[in-house]
């Protein structure tokens, strides 16, 4: 546990990735690590799915839940914990980014649904689109309207939380991105996967795959980089760092890098 004097961004593991993959390219908070732009040494991490304890919601300055490969729907004991858990951050408008498993369970917590992903699994570099109102959401703000990202999911969110905002879709899931409240999101997609890790998540699960009647070569070829994914890691630490500055006396909104409130004195 860290004191209030060292608030820090926490990393909550809900998982670890396959053996194989963990010794080439490393581990989940490793890859989030390397796409927000901080040390390792300015986080926390917390292995919720070990059960460790979470620390308590006014020592984090925001939280990211990273992917799992449970279910959400599995409701082991940790993940339970972790619902009130971050019900709570919400209450408390702290800054929230779920991946994957986490913004699944940002669904859950809030009263959404999760289930499987009708048609199977949703795997690859897949085409996202977003929605009108993510041209005024502050993680979305100045991203293209359409982008590639990194996926590998069996479940997803069937129904959003009353109150929700839908930020993005694809073909497959019409719900990739979420915002609930002012400052909590989740997506779907995997914005900390490289194009490696993507490829090495398809060969891990080749078998399956062929299985359900995938083409797994095809899959592999069409793997790319997703660079406008991948920023969202830092554009979320951003937003959590200006809220540490003043807000605005009239609206109540924080000063946030990319962009100013309209009624800011600041203007």
């Amino acid at each position: 546990m860290f004191s209030s004097k060292s608030k820090r961004i926490v990393i909550i593991k809900t998982g670890e990735t396959f053996p194989e993959i963990k010794k080439s390219h490393g581990d989940f908070d490793d890859w989030m690590v390397s796409n927000m732009g901080v040390s390792k040494e300015s986080v926390e991490v917390f292995d919720i799915y070990k059960n460790s304890v979470l620390p308590l919601p006014e020592y984090c300055l925001g939280v990211i839940v990273t992917g799992s490969h449970s279910h959400v729907t599995d409701h082991e004991v940790w993940s339970e914990n972790l619902a009130c858990w971050i019900a709570s951050l919400i209450e408390r408008d702290i800054p929230f980014f779920g991946i994957c498993y986490g913004h699944q369970m940002l669904a859950y917590a809030m009263g959404g649904a999760v289930g499987y992903l009708s048609g199977g699994a949703e795997i690859g570099s897949v085409a996202i689109e977003l929605t009108s109102a993510a041209a005024s959401d502050d993680l979305f703000l100045g991203m293209p309207a359409s982008f590639q990202a990194q996926e590998t999911h069996y479940q997803a969110v069937l129904q959003v939380p009353e109150g929700a905002v839908i930020l993005a879709t694809s073909t497959r899931d019409r719900h990739q991105a979420i915002r609930f409240g002012s400052c909590a999101w989740g997506v779907q997609f995997h914005p900390e996967f490289s194009s490696e890790i993507e490829a090495a998540y398809i060969d891990q699960q080749s078998g399956l795959l062929t299985d359900a009647g995938f083409d797994v070569a095809l899959l592999k070829s069409q793997v790319v980089d997703c660079d406008y994914s991948s920023s969202l890691l830092k554009r979320f630490v951003e937003i959590v760092f200006s809220r540490q500055a003043p807000q605005c006396e009239i609206c109540g909104g924080y000063y946030v890098c990319r962009r100013w409130h309209g009624c800011c004195r600041f203007i």
